[in-house]
């Protein structure tokens, strides 16, 4: 889904890290700076971004991942997926 939001472009979509992993809805806009921003709004603090919109969108699934990682190796993972 794209809306125009003060002049920024916000666009929602999903992404999953790995292959087999459950996707996760990510949200995307253009930052001050002319970079894509994109955050995970179901992984608190999880964001990125690039100068395009397919690097943010890289850049959040090497978030995702890594954030992911962390929970499965505290234990806080159950139950997802």
């Amino acid at each position: 889904m794209r809306q125009e939001m003060r002049g920024a472009i916000r666009w929602r979509g999903y992404a999953s890290a790995r292959k087999g992993e459950a996707m996760r809805q990510v949200v995307l806009h253009t930052g001050e700076d002319g970079y894509w921003v994109v955050e995970c709004p179901s992984l608190p603090g999880c964001i990125s971004q690039g100068e395009t919109k397919e690097a943010a969108i890289a850049n959040i699934k090497e978030a995702i991942a890594v954030y992911t990682a962390a929970l499965e190796d505290d234990g806080l993972l159950e139950g997802e997926g």
